[in-house]
């Protein structure tokens, strides 16, 4: 296992392949699709997303949530030296139906989202996901999630005349490391700002009451 430490956006993007791989080997067989979900989860945009994928049901959406950060350890005691960041999270499997027989079904049927609920349970639960960079059998094996999946709800979170979806949250956490600052060639240019609360607002992009930006 590779104690290698990455930015955030290769666990991110590394947990969510890895939970549709995860989601395919258990319902494959029945799911329509299942694809990451960049959207929120608010009634109004995952309406319209579902709408979107109406012919691709059952459906599973894999998304990202929300987390925390606790820096670890620095690297070195070097100024600008990366940071090993903790990041505790939660990643969201949307469960989606349609079953045109009804409510029902969409709940309760051979495919639905009590089902679609349970596989993602079994797909998930109590796991850690692998990456495999390059080619077998030299290819390195980096630890995604140290923190195993652990489901924490299930929420009810769309009810349309046609379509049911249930949230299913898993909280768990990883590891990332932050921009190597001690690089000077690599470093942004310092941004200078000066606040005077003595400045009268002003209406413009970027220029909030009282501040100048250089």
């Amino acid at each position: 296992m590779s104690e290698t430490y990455r930015g955030f956006s290769f666990f991110v993007g590394g947990i969510e392949d890895g939970m549709i791989a995860a989601l395919d080997v258990v319902a494959g067989e029945y799911a329509g699709d299942i694809q990451p979900y960049a959207g929120e989860l608010d009634e109004k945009k995952l309406r319209e997303a579902l709408e979107a994928l109406q012919s691709r049901f059952p459906l599973y959406l894999v998304s990202y949530g929300s987390g925390t950060n606790t820096r670890e350890t620095q690297i070195s005691p070097e100024p600008g030296a990366p940071w090993i960041v903790r990041h505790d999270c939660n990643f969201v499997v949307i469960c989606a139906d349609n079953d045109a027989r009804g409510e029902a079904e969409q709940r309760r049927g051979p495919v639905g989202v009590y089902k679609m609920i349970d596989d993602a349970h079994v797909a998930l639960e109590g796991r850690h996901l692998f990456a495999l960079l390059g080619e077998e059998p030299d290819a390195e094996r980096v630890l995604l999630n140290p923190g195993e999946f652990l489901a924490t709800d299930v929420e009810h979170i769309a009810h349309f005349a046609d379509v049911t979806a249930y949230a299913v949250p898993f909280s768990t956490y990883f590891r990332y490391l932050t921009p190597d600052r001690r690089d000077p060639l690599t470093e942004i240019g310092d941004v200078e700002f000066e606040i005077n609360l003595l400045n009268s607002p002003r209406v413009g992009r970027g220029n909030a009451p009282g501040v100048i930006v250089r």
